[in-house]
């Protein structure tokens, strides 16, 4: 999808807008279409997520090409009405609510309302002033190391056949968190210091990692997933 908008930037520029908008509308729409005859491919097909990502492209567009209207009620009224959606979809989709969707739409026309106005010329607003706050600007930056951490904790939570109370829950929240902001630490920031590791290592390193998942893998397909770790 990158490739296809840089091509698309360098030899369409000036209709580039309208291209954003059709391969937007044409995903979304995949997505409604799909949901309905194979909700498993919906969730996993690319098609059926780009609109997405692409919502975030015409955000970006839209910044450097248009001007943002300037006015104080709505600068103050669209970011709440944004934070209403996101908390709308907090508390009421569940694990029955179709996704992708049109319920999708919901939480991520609110996460764009909020982008596009609570910019750094409205730090005055509402949101933009509980969002820059500090405990929310923390947890933004340890958000991609909870993102990859969540799911293996909770999925080992539930091997180990563990009642899931509320008190258990805040414990295994805590325990994210903390490994989160250790992944934080010691893992992504130092990993974004040019200086730290150099780009032929981390050519070796995809190399060796590409190496040793074709071997695990076709391993796992030659063993038979080894079923014998499986009782009879």
């Amino acid at each position: 999808a990158p490739i296809t908008l840089l091509i698309f930037y360098k030899f369409f520029r000036s209709h580039f807008l309208v291209l954003l908008i059709i391969f937007c509308l044409l995903s979304f729409l995949s997505a409604i279409f799909l949901q309905e005859i194979n909700p498993k491919l919906n969730f996993y097909f690319s098609l059926s997520r780009f609109w997405e990502l692409l919502l975030g492209s015409l955000i970006v567009y839209l910044e450097l090409n248009y001007k943002i209207p300037s006015n104080k009620i709505i600068r103050n009224i669209f970011p709440l009405l944004g934070l209403s959606l996101i908390l709308y979809s907090i508390f009421f989709f569940n694990a029955q609510t179709a996704h992708p969707s049109f319920n999708t739409l919901i939480p991520a026309l609110g996460t764009v309302l909020i982008i596009i106005f609570c910019s750094d010329k409205n730090k005055s607003g509402i949101v933009s002033k509980i969002l820059s706050s500090k405990p929310f600007v923390s947890i933004g930056l340890i958000s991609y190391s909870a993102y990859l951490w969540h799911f293996p904790v909770l999925a080992f939570s539930r091997i180990n056949s563990i009642e899931p109370n509320n008190l258990y829950k805040v414990w295994l929240l805590l325990f994210v968190l903390l490994i989160s902001t250790l992944s934080y630490h010691f893992i992504e920031k130092p990993f974004r210091n040019k200086n730290f590791i150099k780009i032929r290592q981390i050519i070796l390193m995809l190399i060796a990692s590409i190496i040793i998942g074709v071997f695990m893998f076709t391993l796992s397909k030659y063993k038979n997933g080894f079923s014998e770790r499986f009782p009879k």
